[in-house]
């Protein structure tokens, strides 16, 4: 009966060592310092795309989809070095966007869904 016990307690020590040292993306969980890729997409509970992260022509680009898969806001660095942010109406036809030149300036233009635009720019 004593070494049936020490028997097993040697058993699951053993196995609890060799689990312990299971190889990377079997059933062990770990976490990456760095991943690299070009694009990034994340999906719903239902597989619909709902967010990119990627490098468009050397610019990189955040965007956002609602659940119809319609854009609705995107951050970027354009190639001149400018941020640029614009959020997008349902039907991607009113606009807001917030950028900052590449003079420093702030600026801001407000698109209506009939076209009227008002642009601010702060000199």
């Amino acid at each position: 009966m004593l070494r049936t016990a020490i028997a097993g307690f040697i058993g699951v020590l053993v196995g609890g060592v060799l689990m312990s040292h299971v190889p990377v993306g079997q059933d062990q969980a770990t976490v990456a310092k760095v991943v690299r890729a070009e694009r990034f997409e994340v999906v719903d509970s239902e597989g619909r795309l709902r967010m990119t992260l990627e490098t468009a022509d050397n610019t990189p680009m955040l965007g956002l989809r609602d659940e119809n898969n319609q854009g609705r806001a995107a951050l970027a660095i354009l190639p001149d070095g400018s941020p640029y942010l614009v959020l997008l109406s349902n039907d991607e036809k009113g606009t807001a966007v917030l950028a900052v030149t590449p003079e420093g300036f702030p600026a801001l233009k407000l698109t209506e869904a009939d076209g009227d635009q008002v642009c601010i720019n702060v000199p």
